[in-house]
C-alpha cells in the first residue's frame, strides 16, 4: 500500500500552528526522560524541538531527505537495545505494516526507555477532511488513522507500559485556524477525547522470567510408618 507521506510539519495544513500547540507538551515529556542516544524517527519527528531533553545525542532517520541517517523505518541500521528514547510523529498513519514498525522501535530501544508516539485521532474534528473530495487525497487525511486505543494494545503487546496520554489541537485543520476559539475551548473543556492529535509516552518493561532454584530442588520421598508397624498377630 503506497501512500504520499508528509515531509514536513509545513506540507500539512496548517501545520507549523499544529506543531506549536504539540510543542509545549512535548517538550514537558522530554524533560523527564534520561539516557545517552535519543532518536527522531520520521520527517516530522525530526523538526521538533527537543532541545530542553537532558539527552546529549539525538539524532535523526528519515527514509529518505535530510537527516543523520537514511534508512527504512522497518530495518534500523541500529544495534539491539542501543537507544534511550524514540520520538515517533506521524510514522504509523503512512506505514502499509505500522506494528511492524512498532517492534522495530522496540528492537532498538533498551529496556526502561521511553517511546514518545504523535498521532492522528480519528475520534475528531480532524476526520471531517476524510469525506471531503477537495482534502481526502491530501496529507494527512490520506493516511490511515488508528485510535489511541488501538496502539495501546499494540504497545501493551510489545510488553510497553503507558505512563501518559493527551489529546491537544481541537481543530480540524480545515478553515481558518484558531486554536483559542471559543469553539476549540469548548471542545478542550466538555470534549477532551476530541483532539486532532494524541500523544502516547509509554516506558518498554521487560519482565525476564527466569526459574527458581527452590522449584529445582528435588523433593525428598516423604516415608511414613506403615499402619501395621509393631502390630503382632497372637492367634
Amino acid at each position: 500500500m503506497i501512500m504520499t507521506k508528509p515531509i514536513s510539519w509545513s506540507s500539512l495544513p496548517h501545520g507549523e500552528q499544529a506543531l506549536a500547540t504539540l510543542s509545549p507538551y512535548i517538550a514537558e515529556q522530554v524533560t523527564q526522560v534520561f539516557g545517552y542516544h535519543f532518536l527522531k524517527l520520521g520527517a516530522l519527528s525530526s523538526e521538533v524541538d527537543t532541545s530542553k531533553s537532558s539527552i546529549a545525542h539525538q539524532f535523526s532517520i528519515v527514509e529518505t531527505g535530510d537527516a543523520t541517517v537514511n534508512a527504512a523505518y522497518t530495518h534500523l541500521p541500529l544495534q539491539k537495545r542501543s537507544v534511550d528514547c524514540v520520538l515517533s510523529a506521524l510514522l504509523l498513519e503512512f506505514e502499509s505494516n505500522p506494528y511492524r514498525v512498532l517492534r522495530e522501535i522496540s528492537r532498538v530501544l533498551i529496556s526502561g526507555g521511553h517511546l514518545i508516539l504523535i498521532g492522528c485521532n480519528p475520534i475528531s474534528p480532524l476526520s471531517l477532511g476524510k469525506v471531503s473530495p477537495k482534502h481526502r487525497q491530501q496529507c494527512p487525511w490520506n493516511g490511515r488513522f488508528f485510535t489511541a486505543h488501538r496502539v495501546r494494545d499494540w504497545l501493551e503487546v510489545l510488553g510497553y507500559q503507558v505512563i501518559e496520554q493527551k489529546k491537544l489541537v481541537y481543530h480540524s485543520l480545515v478553515g481558518k485556524f484558531n486554536d483559542n476559539s471559543l469553539l476549540q475551548q469548548w471542545m478542550k473543556n466538555w470534549l477532551p477525547f476530541s483532539g486532532a492529535f494524541y500523544v502516547i509516552t509509554a516506558k518498554k518493561v521487560e519482565c525476564p522470567l527466569t526459574p527458581s532454584k527452590a522449584s529445582k530442588k528435588k523433593r525428598a520421598t516423604n516415608w511414613s510408618t506403615a499402619p501395621s508397624a509393631g502390630r503382632v498377630n497372637r492367634s
